[in-house]
């Protein structure tokens, strides 16, 4: 929530200027981040790029994705080359740095999205396994080493119990939301697959 601190900066903010800031998060981090991973397919021509742009962001936005975790993924899209893997390792730690102090199931997420860029873009044709493996592991295994220093970090300096960055191992498991309940009636599986539909359709049509 550091992101949502900002407007505390001013004193004796008013609480428009607060949730005008929560609606520019909303819209602006979701839209950076499809805006980066756009620019990287290098899709031409401009007006194609320009819709899968906006399709990116209405996706992004349909969960919603919390804006917070879109930050791992502008870094890493904006920073990530094949070309120059150590530079790629210091932008995965930026934003696995920033996962530490966000969510402990974002840990693995810069290092996830760093191995998805480098299977899509890089072939494997004449490598052997060490060396066409070897920086993907290194960029998901630091990532995720550098997410737990600095989540241990930031329990150390917050001033708040270590506990109460755990719960997530400690609440109750809601099963029944799986599947359409009062509280959700689409249900989380049902909406999982509605959501990932049109790329199901589009892969079978391609390989099917």
């Amino acid at each position: 929530y550091l992101l949502q601190s900002i407007p505390f900066l001013i004193p004796g903010s008013p609480i428009w200027l607060h949730r005008a800031w929560q609606v520019i998060l909303w819209l602006a981090l979701p839209l950076a981040g499809s805006l980066f991973i756009t620019r990287r397919l290098n899709i031409k021509p401009p007006l194609i790029s320009t819709m899968i742009m906006i399709w990116g962001y209405l996706f992004l936005n349909q969960g919603p994705v919390y804006y917070h975790l879109m930050v791992c993924v502008i870094i890493v899209a904006a920073g990530f080359s094949i070309q120059k893997p150590r530079i790629s390792l210091i932008f995965v730690l930026l934003a696995s740095i920033w996962a530490g102090i966000s969510r402990i199931n974002w840990f693995p997420v810069p290092g996830i999205l760093a191995v998805m860029l480098y299977l899509l873009e890089e072939p494997r044709a004449g490598k052997n396994f060490w060396q066409y493996w070897r920086w993907p592991a290194i960029w998901a295994i630091s990532g995720v080493a550098a997410a737990f220093l600095a989540q241990t970090v930031y329990i150390a300096i917050s001033g708040n119990p270590a506990a109460n960055f755990g719960t997530s191992f400690t609440s109750s498991l809601l099963w029944y939301r799986l599947f359409p309940n009062t509280t959700y009636p689409d249900g989380v599986l049902n909406s999982i697959v509605l959501a990932i539909l049109p790329v199901l359709i589009l892969l079978l049509l391609k390989y099917g």
